[in-house]
Order: C-alpha cells, then sequence, then structure tokens
C-alpha cells in the first residue's frame, strides 16, 4: 500500500483546503485510472508536524487586524484550525491514526512519482504539502478533481441542504477584500468593482435569484455594493461561507484560494477569472454568463 497526506502549511484556510483537495484528487486518480494501491491519510489542519514554523503564520498576520476574527496570535490560529477540522468532521484515516514509525516518511509529488516507477513506493507515507505548481502545469489534469467530486466530498461533513423554493438559484460571489497579507500583492489579489458590478445588475433585482456577496468588513468598499445582501466575516463562520460557496447555484470566484478552492468542488455554474490558477474544464467566463441564460 502507497500513503498520501496533505501535510500542513500555516498559510489561509483556503488554501490549506486547496492542498488537501489536490491531494485527495492525485489518490483517487492513482487509485482508480492507475489501478495501484494507495490510500490518503488525511493531515488535519490543526495538526503539528515536527519542526513546523507556526511563527511563520502567525507573523504573516501580525498587524492585520480582525484577522481571522482577532485570532492573530498562534494559538488563535491555531484554534480556528481546530474549529475548521471539527466543521470539516473528516470521515476516513487521519494522521492521528497513523503510526508513523512503521513508514517511512517521504516528501513530494516528483519523489513520490519517481518511486512508483521504480516499484518502490510500497509501505511509505508521502507528504505532499502542495500540487499547485503540478495541476497549474497540467502535469495532473485538474479535472480529476471533477472526475472523483463525489468520493471527495464524501469524506467530509459538508452541509448540501435542500433549499425551500427549488425555483429560485442562489448566486455567490466572492469579493476578496484588500486585505492582500503583503501589501505589495493587494492589485494581484484583488478584483475591483467593475468586474462584478454586471453581474450584479443582471441578478440582484430578478426574483429567480438570491444573491449574495460574501467578503472580507476589513477593507470592503460597501459604498459600491449598496443594496445588495452582503454576508460579512464576522456575521458568518469561514467555514460556514466555504460550503455555501461549493453549492451554490452560480459561484463567481474572487482572486482567492478561499474560492477558488470551493469552486474545485462546486458542481454548478462556476464564473471564473484566472488568479494564476488553472481552471476545470466546465468553468466559464462572465462574459458567457451575461450572454446566456443558465
Amino acid at each position: 500500500m502507497i500513503y498520501i497526506t496533505n501535510g500542513v502549511m500555516h498559510d489561509g484556510y483556503g488554501s490549506r483546503m486547496q492542498r488537501a483537495i489536490s491531494a485527495m484528487g492525485l489518490v483517487e486518480y492513482l487509485k482508480n485510472d492507475l489501478k495501484l494501491e494507495v490510500e490518503y491519510i488525511h493531515t488535519p489542519l490543526s495538526y503539528i508536524w515536527d519542526g513546523e514554523d507556526y511563527n511563520k503564520g502567525y507573523l504573516t498576520r501580525k498587524g492585520i487586524s480582525e484577522y481571522p476574527y482577532n485570532d492573530i496570535t498562534i494559538d488563535g490560529y491555531l484554534h480556528r484550525c481546530k474549529l475548521w477540522d471539527d466543521k470539516l468532521n473528516f470521515k476516513g484515516k487521519t494522521i492521528n491514526d497513523f503510526y508513523l514509525k512503521n513508514h517511512e516518511l517521504k516528501y513530494g509529488y516528483n519523489e513520490l512519482m519517481l518511486d512508483i516507477k521504480n516499484n518502490n513506493a510500497d509501505n511509505k507515507l508521502y507528504v505532499i504539502k502542495t500540487l499547485h505548481k503540478e495541476y497549474d502545469t497540467r502535469k495532473i489534469d485538474i479535472n480529476i478533481i471533477k472526475k472523483y467530486r463525489e468520493e471527495i466530498v464524501s469524506k467530509f461533513s459538508f452541509n448540501d441542504n435542500v433549499k425551500d423554493n427549488k425555483n429560485v438559484k442562489s448566486v455567490a460571489i466572492h469579493v476578496r477584500a484588500k486585505d492582500a497579507l503583503n501589501p505589495k500583492n493587494i492589485k494581484h489579489r484583488y478584483l475591483d468593482y467593475p468586474y462584478y458590478s454586471d453581474i450584479i445588475n443582471k441578478y440582484k433585482n430578478n426574483d429567480k435569484y438570491d444573491l449574495k456577496i460574501y467578503t472580507q468588513k476589513l477593507g470592503f468598499e460597501s459604498d459600491k455594493y449598496a443594496g445588495c445582501n452582503i454576508i460579512y466575516d464576522d456575521i458568518e463562520n469561514d467555514y460556514d461561507t466555504f460550503f455555501n460557496l461549493i453549492f451554490s447555484d452560480y459561484l463567481i470566484v474572487g482572486k482567492s484560494s478561499f474560492s477558488y478552492t470551493a469552486a474545485l468542488l462546486n458542481n454548478n455554474t462556476v464564473i471564473y477569472h484566472n488568479n494564476g490558477h488553472v481552471k476545470m474544464s466546465h468553468w466559464i467566463t462572465k462574459e458567457e454568463l451575461l450572454n446566456y441564460e443558465w
């Protein structure tokens, strides 16, 4: 048996979920397409590996008030990780159930694939902290996550609630406010209002659609979105927002790993503006959304 875990990184929760989902997609591909004996071992967000320096996660957020919910200490950061773990309620084997001393630890996608090629991967645990480059360069097809979506989703306690009114379509717009961890990255991480305004104008006053804007309160230019239903991060937990994005009928992705990762598991209509990561084959552009009735 080959064992693969997502490892941990001390960054935002969207990025951390992206790492887990990416690893799970790879495992399903190796297991089902390549017929290998592979098992995914989940590393919870709150798990601390030996030598993991959580000071890095703390220092990148130091000085940013209300990020997240005033938990800007190391303990606060790990506290929210635990809240995410409890909400996700992973159904499967985690690193806490895995006896590390019985298995050789290896690191990274390239080492995994080399060992598979050389028939030398059995009984090893591969800690793969990131697969961004492999998916973005199409070394791994991002669409395997869609192919195995149900297997991935079934491992978590996501809430796909039945709507009271099935005739009303949910439109979720994720706006990353000007809260970039590094101020120099603001232009890279932020989509300005004109990108969203056409979508808002089309759906806001149509009773067939329930339009909600999900955003961070800090730095959000609320005057531009007057009259919209705005869900701020201080009134709804980030993991609840994450679930709502996953199951929205229309998801407008912001320049953020948070909504990008939700989009990977959204089985409906996803509107994507290139944020540096590769798109899935069924995602559409804003122009396609505006030109057609879906």
